[in-house]
This record gives structure tokens, sequence and C-alpha cells, in this order.
């Protein structure tokens, strides 16, 4: 995030307290500096601020900022001004033609944004990696889909019917019965989630004719067997 996006200011409390320049300055000028540090921070150009064209009122520039930030604090020109004008010559915050700023918050600013820029390109490879990982999965995921709904088909069906040619269905004519399977579907507009399945409980019910078994023809076609080799012929 960048730093002008965060709602608190970083203060690096150990060097507020024994800044050589700041201490150098008065209270009242303390107070307004700080004032201008929230100022600083909320900026468009973090760390400072431009002066606008319909702030050029006057032919110094301090007196041009004074104004500004009397619009901006809870403080009047006059108060302003004089503090200005101590953090200047202390050179706790300088300007530098439309441009007021605090050196150390310029720097601070320009090290996030390289942070927040390497650390983008950074999750972007991330993020390429993982999107790719998924995407791969999501079409491994779609392709068993299919195939599994493929073998749920009425195509399916009909292009696998020996699969049910089976000893458990070996008394039934198959290629008959899936005619009238179909039949069926047809003219009941009836439809299965899984039309192999749907078939084989078809198979299974009651009225789907059988076709008896085949007994094994008696030993010598009926005939005594003969005391000569063979059959009796």
């Amino acid at each position: 995030m960048a730093l002008r996006n965060q709602p608190y200011l970083p203060l690096y409390v150990d060097d507020y307290l024994t800044d050589e320049k700041l201490n150098m300055c008065s209270a009242a000028s303390q107070g307004v500096y700080i004032k201008i540090l929230c100022i600083f921070h909320k900026s468009e150009n973090y760390g400072g601020i431009l002066l606008r064209q319909r702030d050029k009122q006057k032919d110094k520039q301090i007196f041009n900022f004074a104004y500004r930030f009397a619009k901006l604090l809870p403080f009047t020109y006059d108060e302003i001004l004089p503090a200005l004008n101590e953090l200047i010559e202390e050179k706790v915050i300088e300007i530098d033609g439309d441009l007021i700023f605090q050196k150390r918050m310029i720097h601070d600013n320009k090290i996030s944004l390289i942070r927040s820029e390497s650390g983008k390109i950074g999750g972007n490879k991330t993020g390429s990696k993982f999107a790719l990982a998924k995407n791969e999965a999501n079409s491994v995921n779609v392709n068993e889909s299919v195939i599994k709904k493929d073998k749920k088909s009425l195509e399916y069906l009909e292009g696998n019917i020996d699969n049910f040619r089976i000893d458990e269905f070996s008394n039934i004519d198959i290629d008959k019965e899936y005619k009238k399977f179909r039949d069926y579907l047809k003219s009941k507009g009836k439809q299965y989630k899984d039309y192999s399945a749907g078939f084989r409980n078809w198979l299974r019910s009651d009225f789907v004719p059988k076709i008896p078994e085949r007994k094994p023809i008696p030993f010598g076609f009926g005939c005594e067997p003969s005391d000569k080799k063979g059959f009796g012929f």
C-alpha cells in the first residue's frame, strides 16, 4: 500500500525526539510542524505540496505557502508564517520552486514505491503460476466431466451395446430389446441421466421375454447304446 493511503503517519520517534534541527525550533513551530506533516502525508505529492497558481499572491513563496496552510490548518496566517520561517531556516522543511517538502518523507516514499512495485511484479508472477495451474486443473476436471457424461449418453450406449452380452443377459435378445428400448424412449419422450443404467434396468425387468434355455440332448438320441462301438448306427 502506498504511504499516502495508510491511515497513519510513519513517525520515527527516536529520530523525532533527537532531531537537532527541530529541537532548535520553538514549541509553537513544532506544533505547526506536526500538522504540516499530516498535510504532506495526505498530499498527492507525498511528502510535500505544490503551490497552485491561484495561491501565488505574493512575490515570496513563503508568504504564499503560509496563506495556503492557513486554509488547510486550524491556525491563522500570522501563526503559520513565523513557524514556517523558523522551520525553513533550520532546514526542517524546504522550499524548491513551487514545492514545499520534508526531505525524509520524500525519501521514504521513493523506497515505498520501489518495494510496492517489486511486490506487484512478484505477485503477478506467482499469480500467473497459480492461474495456469488452476486453468490446467479446471481443464482436466472439464475433460473428466465430459468423459463421464459421454459414458452416460444414449450414443455411448448404442456404440457399446455388446457390453450387455454377458452371462446375466445371455437368455435375452439384446438387439431386439435395445430397439424396443429406443422406441419406448421416443414414444414417451423419456430421458435418462445414465442411459446405460436405464437399459440395464430394462433388461432386468419382468416384462422382457427370456429365451428358454436349451436342454442337452440325451445320450444316444433316445436309443440304447449297442454293443458295438459308437452310437448304434
